[in-house]
């Protein structure tokens, strides 16, 4: 948030967000939604700040927070429809080869998923760095993508046997581009392994980009350009 962005001190960000999670989260949007029961509202939210990009799993949540199944749904969606939590949903080329079929759950502002999660000092996010920068990069790219005239579709792919792209975007299968997000400075083999096995499955992909904290490079996978970006250029 704003206000949070040019606070001069950690305890007036601290007292800020605290502001917006008392008011907005817990507030107006249990007010305009009907959410009857605070504390699994709280709780939920709470779980879902230390899932920051995982794949959702609404059934394991109703279990882990002993909600009905629908009431997690319901909760979900209006999370989403108020500007705390946006998806990202899998791409799949057919329907028999789709691996999940859950949506990945992002933050609309990480420093609310840090505030609830209690990751309020450098040390408390060890762990968790990748799926933070990773949750940064992609709302920076929805950002800009949502003034183009021509907004680009946004998934992630996963296959049966693990192998995942953090995010691809494009509108047709011959414009797609695969996109990694790695919090390091270098093209570690497991990356590698998830561009070829992309490219294996969709050929007519001509390109891929990773995005970390090295220097501008060219790779070359299966045959095909991977550009390796550093996170400041992407922003």
């Amino acid at each position: 948030m704003p206000g949070v962005y040019t606070a001069k001190s950690i305890d007036e960000k601290y007292l800020r967000l605290s502001s917006m999670v008392s008011t907005y989260l817990e507030r107006d949007i249990r007010l305009s939604a009907e959410i009857g029961n605070l504390n699994d509202y709280s709780n939920l939210l709470k779980i879902l700040s230390f899932e920051v990009g995982s794949i959702l799993n609404l059934n394991k949540l109703s279990l882990d927070l002993g909600i009905a199944y629908n009431t997690v749904k319901k909760y979900i969606s209006t999370l989403q429809d108020t500007f705390i939590l946006n998806s990202l949903p899998p791409l799949f080329r057919r329907v028999r080869k789709r691996f999940v079929k859950s949506n990945k759950m992002y933050f609309f502002d990480v420093g609310v998923a840090n505030f609830l999660s209690k990751r309020t000092e450098k040390e408390h996010i060890r762990g968790k760095c990748g799926f933070i920068f990773e949750n940064i990069l992609i709302k920076s790219f929805e950002s800009e993508n949502e003034n183009c005239p021509l907004p680009k579709a946004k998934y992630f792919w996963r296959d049966y046997e693990g192998h995942e792209i953090d995010f691809v975007f494009g509108n047709d299968f011959k414009h797609i581009i695969p996109v990694e997000i790695y919090f390091g400075r270098n093209f570690p083999k497991e990356k590698m392994r998830n561009f070829y096995t992309f490219f294996r499955e969709f050929k007519e992909s001509r390109y891929g980009i990773l995005i970390y904290q090295g220097d501008v490079k060219e790779e070359r996978v299966s045959g095909k350009s991977v550009y390796l970006i550093p996170w400041w250029l992407w922003l």
